[in-house]
């Protein structure tokens, strides 16, 4: 998935679950892009959330 993101870009995965592949994307797409993950789980959301601000990004979560 990585290979194919760019600088700039807008990401959206969709079910994605504790979001294991969100904080790399956000990473590659860098600050003039972004990324929304999607899940059912409230839970795995504000896992996500939580691992995503310790690794320096910003959220706008909503469960």
């Amino acid at each position: 998935m990585l290979s194919s993101v760019s600088p700039g870009e807008s990401v959206l995965r969709i079910g994605c679950g504790r979001g294991a592949a969100l904080i790399p994307t956000a990473r590659a797409v860098g600050p003039a892009g972004s990324v929304t993950g999607l899940d059912l789980a409230a839970a795995m959301l504000e896992a996500t959330n939580d691992d995503a601000h310790g690794a320096g990004h910003t959220t706008s979560g909503r469960s």
